[in-house]
C-alpha cells in the first residue's frame, strides 16, 4: 500500500458518519495535497460579524522535502501599531526562520519584531526537517493557523485532528468559484473527537481534489447571556505541482 493510501485508510476510520460521496470527495482532497511535491498560491480569510469584517490573506509556497515559504498579513483598515499585523516563515531546505512566538516582543513596533532561525535538522533523531515539521515549530507564530492550511500543507497529525472536527459530511450541492466547479460539502464542526457541537462548516471541493472554499459557522459569547454569529470564510486558490519562485525560499531574519 503507498504512503497516500496508507493515509487515507487511517483518516477514513473514525465515528464522523456521513455520505458515501462526501467521503470519497474528501479523502480524493486530502490525498491530493498529501501527494503534492509543491503548493503555490494565497488563502484569503474574511471573518465577519452583522456588519463588521476583517481579511487576512496568507501567501504560501512549499516544495517537499524542506523548502517553505509562508506570509500572512492583516488588511490595512485592521492593522494596529499595538498588535502584530503580518508573519512569515521561510525554510530554504538547510535553515529556517519565523516569527518570536511571544506576541509582545512586537508590541509598539507595528510589526514582528525578533524573528527567530533554526537548522533544519531534528535535534532528538538528527533528521531532516521536512515542511510539516517547519510548520509545527512555527505554528504558535502564526496570525491564522488554520483548517485550509492545515490541509494544503498535509501534516499527518493535523489532518487527523481536523478531520475529526467534522462531526458528518453531506454533499449538499455545487458552487462555481474562480471559474471552477465544485461539490458543497456541510457538517456539524466539533472542537475535537467526542465533544458536542460548537458550529457547522462548509467546504467546496473540485472534481480533481482541490479545496476552493473554506467556511466555518459558530455562536460567539460577547457577554452574560448574549452571543454573535461569527462567520469565518476562507477562500483558497492554490495549485498543486506548480513551479515555485526559488527566491522566497531565502532564511531572512528582517521583512524588509
Amino acid at each position: 500500500m503507498s504512503t497516500t493510501l496508507a493515509l487515507i485508510a487511517v483518516l477514513a476510520g473514525g465515528t464522523s458518519q456521513g455520505d458515501p460521496n462526501a467521503k470519497q470527495l474528501i479523502e480524493k482532497m486530502l490525498g491530493h495535497y498529501y501527494s503534492a511535491k509543491s503548493v503555490v498560491g494565497t488563502i484569503m480569510l474574511t471573518v465577519a460579524s452583522g456588519n463588521q469584517s476583517a481579511k487576512m490573506e496568507t501567501v504560501l509556497q512549499y516544495e517537499r522535502p524542506g523548502k517553505f515559504y509562508l506570509f500572512q498579513q492583516k488588511d490595512e483598515s485592521h492593522r494596529s501599531k499595538d498588535e502584530q499585523w503580518r508573519w512569515m516563515v521561510t525554510g530554504d531546505g538547510k535553515e529556517f526562520s519565523y516569527d518570536a512566538p511571544d506576541v509582545s516582543t512586537s508590541l509598539g513596533t507595528g510589526n514582528a519584531g525578533t524573528r527567530l532561525k533554526e537548522t533544519q535538522t531534528n535535534p532528538r533523531t538528527g533528521k531532516p526537517m521536512d515542511i510539516g515539521d517547519i510548520y509545527l515549530a512555527a505554528g504558535k507564530s502564526l496570525g491564522d493557523r488554520s483548517m485550509p492550511l492545515d490541509i494544503a500543507i498535509a501534516r499527518r497529525d493535523d489532518m487527523l485532528f481536523r478531520k475529526n472536527q467534522w462531526m458528518d459530511y453531506a454533499v449538499t450541492g455545487k458552487n462555481t468559484l474562480r471559474g471552477v466547479e465544485g461539490f458543497r460539502i456541510s457538517g456539524g464542526l466539533r472542537e475535537n473527537l467526542g465533544a458536542a457541537q460548537m458550529g457547522s462548516y462548509q467546504m467546496v471541493v473540485s472534481e480533481e481534489g482541490d479545496l476552493l472554499q473554506y467556511v466555518e459557522q459558530m455562536k460567539v459569547a460577547v457577554g452574560e447571556g448574549k452571543s454573535v454569529l461569527v462567520t469565518s470564510q476562507w477562500d483558497v486558490n492554490l495549485k498543486v505541482n506548480a513551479t515555485v519562485e526559488p527566491s522566497l525560499f531565502k532564511v531572512k531574519l528582517k521583512y524588509n
